[in-house]
C-alpha cells in the first residue's frame, strides 16, 4: 500500500465517521451522543472492528495487541481466509 492510498482511506473514513455521528449505531452501549460514536459506527460498518455477540461494544474496555493487529489487517484488506490461503503448509 502506498502513502497516497492510506491518506485517502483515512480521510474518507474520517468523512464517513463525521456523517454518522449523532446517529444510533449497532451497539447497545454506545449512545448517539458518545464522542466517538461516528468513528465506532463507521469502523463497524467497514468491518474493521466488531463488538460482542450480545450487542455491546464496551468502548471503555482495554484492547489487546491481537485485537489491534486484527483491526489494522482488516483496514488494509486482509482477512482470515486471504491470509490462510497464502500460508503454505
Amino acid at each position: 500500500m502506498r502513502r497516497t492510498k492510506i491518506s485517502i482511506v483515512v480521510l474518507t473514513f474520517e468523512d464517513m465517521a463525521k456523517g454518522l455521528s449523532k446517529k444510533t449505531g449497532p451497539y447497545l452501549d454506545v449512545s448517539a451522543e458518545h464522542w466517538a460514536n461516528g468513528y465506532i459506527y463507521a469502523a463497524s460498518l467497514k468491518g474493521y472492528i466488531k463488538g460482542n455477540a450480545d450487542g455491546y461494544f464496551q468502548p471503555g474496555m482495554g484492547i489487546t495487541h491481537a485485537e489491534v493487529i486484527t483491526a489494522l489487517l482488516r483496514t488494509i484488506g486482509y482477512n482470515y481466509f486471504a491470509i490462510s490461503e497464502m500460508i503454505i503448509c
